[in-house]
């Protein structure tokens, strides 16, 4: 009997030890939400409207309503939901496929894991149509640091903030 209780108390300390490790934690949470918006950004060589149109709205559910968006650095910010998707939908119709790619996720919660900020490397490729006669040339921009600022709602984690890091942050 004693053999048995043992054996009961070592199967719980081993499967109590594996969910540890392998549940997601919330910074694992984060880098998912940010990964599946880059994704979501992402355009693809022969994608139809009907796909476009669900990846972006993909990228919808990452963000939250009162969003910011700064793609410089004291420029005029993008501002709300759907005027980041609005745009989104722009870029991804005028400048053909594009892959956006992120590298180097470093993510920082607040005490209360309910705010997070993510910097990252951003790498977009894009094809430029007409460039060459084979179809187009790639077109590579690498190497800006991002920072995205996250909010933990009733509907998980979503963007509220995306902009050029600081130089010190980098």
């Amino acid at each position: 009997m004693r053999a048995k209780a043992v054996a009961g108390a070592l199967l719980a300390v081993i499967v109590g030890g594996a969910a540890f490790f392998l549940w997601p934690g919330e910074a694992s949470r984060v880098r998912a939400r940010v990964l599946a918006a880059a994704d979501a950004i992402s355009a693809h060589p022969g994608e139809g409207d009907f796909n476009r149109l669900t990846r972006l709205a993909g990228l919808a559910k990452t963000l939250s309503t009162d969003i910011v968006v700064e793609p410089e650095a004291g420029g005029p910010a993008i501002r709300g939901r759907e005027s980041v998707a609005a745009l989104a939908t722009q870029l991804s119709t005028a400048a053909g496929p594009q892959r956006v790619e992120l590298s180097d996720l470093d993510v920082t919660l607040d005490e209360g894991s309910s705010r997070a900020v993510v910097t990252a490397v951003a790498h977009v490729t894009s094809t430029v149509a007409g460039a060459e006669p084979a179809g187009g040339a790639a077109a590579g921009f690498d190497g800006d640091v991002i920072r995205v600022e996250l909010a933990r709602t009733a509907d998980g984690w979503l963007i509220t903030r995306v902009s050029p890091a600081p130089a010190l942050a980098r």
